[in-house]
């Protein structure tokens, strides 16, 4: 399961039925293949909501999904739950669903344009459109956020019939998430133009070398007068990805557009003034990445890629478009793509107070509590857990077939485990112990100790004792130097967690780990805190459970470390180095000093991924 927490702060006033865009990372994805894409779902506050799947390559680490969140509050975080179920999301897997009724036109820009027919549009308006020019399926590219068109600038575009739901609209958002490689053709490169050829009939929005910047036009007066806006002078670079959001009523010669380039309101400067009547276009095709030429073809058009192009028949809010950009800009996350673990039943709890699970075929799950109460686990064929705490107060793993766990916590306090079937157990979880030599413990010790993890919260800031939650489901955290740490665990719902929980609302979560060896324990050490923030209540279909996350800032490190194991060494856009691992180092820290050859980093921040199949940490320098 992923959990991703939309910012409040990023919505002005509360949206309903707004399409957010999810990147799934590697960590979720890990395990996964071309057929799970069908078992995807997603949920916000247990209501199921539908998806459009814009590009499913996990062997690639590449899936982005759009998600239909029926209400985004402005005075409260939104979690949406992402995870792979049981069986087919043939209900919710539904493309035009995902868009509401005033979108017109959807494209997104994820289909080969020689191979399939035409370029489909997302909404139930069916507005697909038609490659021309000499585009290639190699012509679709990796985005900005999923999948692009590459347009050439010379003949390269998309047509898309006139239709009543784009004919003629009276209010009209247009939206456009691009990145160009230069002004393209007559060094005015169109973006979308509905209108005919060669002319500027209809309406259009372009790029213009000679201002920097966007224009949009609109034709009024039997064409005898073009009106036309622009932003501000040199508003758009090349190379970068750009968010142009138009609004314009042409109801009125009074009304000028608004115009905002990622996410910055425009001052529009009229260059033409509008007379008379706006022009009908309804018998006009809307072009995308060039406007159509007097004897056919492409011209004016666009140089470079181009993600999303939307037009509503409507006036989106200023609350709507701003999270529109922080959604494509990937900003619109408190912590963005933060997943427990890989792909799969993220908290196989299959028998959490006792009841006994007598087959669990083919699942794959982030904590394996399978009996964490004392009920006997009967079968568990094809098992991949991270965890893996199968029996931690009780009761034996009758048969475990094919089983990997990176931590093999199967019996914590009581019987064996009669039958391991091609068993692979194996340390690797993504947090040191604490201040003590954990290298020389681990070498005395880890080949007998067993494993179990604990939450607390603290009650000091309220003047109470600490209290210990019982059957802790899950938990994640990231570390950063000088930004606010995340920690997030998952507890089965109890009316005694409630309430100790509203009386510690100055508290600090905490997670301890406890080794035992021999039967007693030997060691307790903490492995993270953060400041108490919120607290979430969801009800499954058979088990009710409270999510708490908190936040904290730290500074950590001052070590100088060699880095192990490194796979590659990536110079991100600001110049900074991140590299990637293929082993963790445990001992690491942000802010320590990371050596690798010649060069060393002060480490900014740290990311453990470890599946059951892979593990990898990122290693990212600390902005300067």
């Amino acid at each position: 399961m992923a959990i991703f927490t939309i910012d409040h702060m990023k919505i002005d006033s509360d949206l309903y039925n707004f399409p957010v865009g999810i990147i799934l990372g590697p960590d979720f994805l890990s395990g996964l293949g071309s057929e799970d894409s069908q078992y995807l779902y997603a949920e916000v506050n247990e209501d199921q909501c539908y998806i459009e799947i814009e590009i499913w390559l996990p062997q690639l680490n590449m899936c982005a999904i759009w998600v239909k969140v029926p209400i985004l509050s402005s005075s409260s975080d939104t979690a949406i739950d992402v995870y792979i179920g049981e069986s087919p999301n043939n209900d919710h897997l539904i493309v035009p669903l995902v868009w509401e009724s005033n979108h017109a036109g959807v494209w997104d820009m994820c289909m080969p344009p020689v191979s399939a027919p035409f370029i489909f549009e997302s909404t139930m308006n069916g507005n697909n459109a038609t490659p021309g020019g000499s585009m290639t399926d190699d012509d679709m590219v990796p985005g900005d956020f999923g999948l692009a068109l590459d347009f050439d600038g010379t003949d390269d575009c998309l047509t898309v019939p006139a239709s009543a739901s784009l004919n003629d609209l009276q209010q009209k958002t247009i939206e456009i998430f691009f990145n160009a490689d230069s002004w393209g053709g007559n060094n005015c490169g169109r973006l979308v133009k509905k209108g005919g050829p060669e002319d500027d009939s209809g309406w259009q929005v372009y790029i213009s070398q000679a201002t920097g910047t966007i224009e949009f036009t609109q034709a009024f007066n039997g064409n005898a007068t073009i009106a036309k806006w622009r932003a501000e002078t040199n508003a758009v670079s090349l190379s970068t990805p750009i968010y142009v959001v138009i609004t314009y009523d042409r109801t009125s010669t009074a009304n000028d557009p608004t115009i905002e380039i990622n996410g910055v309101a425009q001052t529009v400067t009229e260059i033409v003034a509008p007379v008379g009547s706006a022009d009908s276009d309804a018998a006009q095709d809307l072009w995308i990445a060039a406007r159509e030429a007097t004897g056919g073809g492409a011209d004016c058009a666009f140089d470079g890629r181009i993600d999303v192009v939307r037009v509503s028949n409507v006036i989106r809010s200023s609350a709507w478009r701003k999270a529109a950009f922080h959604c494509l800009a990937g900003t619109i996350f408190k912590i963005a793509g933060e997943t427990t673990v890989s792909g799969g039943i993220t908290l196989g709890l299959s028998a959490a107070a006792g009841a006994t699970n007598l087959s669990n075929q083919g699942g794959s799950a982030g904590l394996g509590l399978s009996a964490w109460a004392g009920a006997a686990f009967g079968n568990h064929f094809k098992a991949a857990a991270i965890l893996s705490l199968s029996a931690t107060a009780g009761r034996n793993i009758e048969i475990s077939r094919g089983a990997l766990a990176d931590l093999g916590l199967s019996a914590a306090a009581g019987r064996n485990i009669e039958r391991t079937k091609a068993g692979q157990i194996g340390l690797g979880f993504s947090a040191t112990a604490g201040a003590f030599n954990f290298t020389q413990w681990m070498a005395a010790n880890a080949h007998r100790a067993i494993y179990s993890y604990f939450a607390r919260i603290t009650g000091d800031g309220d003047g109470l004792e600490d209290f210990d939650f019982v059957g802790l489901k899950s938990f994640q955290f990231r570390r950063r130097s000088g930004e606010a740490s995340y920690l997030s665990f998952v507890i089965p719902f109890s009316d005694e967690a409630q309430d100790a929980i509203a009386a510690r609302k100055n508290g600090q979560l905490v997670i301890d780990m406890v080794a035992t060896v021999g039967g007693s324990q030997s060691l307790r050490e903490e492995l993270t805190r953060a400041k108490f923030d919120s607290v979430r209540s969801d009800k499954g279909p058979s088990s009710k459970s409270l999510t708490l996350t908190g936040y904290k800032t730290q500074t950590f490190g001052g070590n100088r470390i060699a880095l192990q194991d490194v796979m590659t060494e990536t110079t991100l856009d600001d110049g900074r180095l991140q590299y990637r691992c293929a082993k963790p180092d445990f001992y690491l820290r942000p802010g320590d000093t990371a050596i690798h050859g010649p060069d060393e980093i002060v480490v900014g921040s740290i990311t453990c991924l470890v599946s059951p199949i892979s593990k990898v940490m990122y290693v990212q320098e600390a902005a300067v």
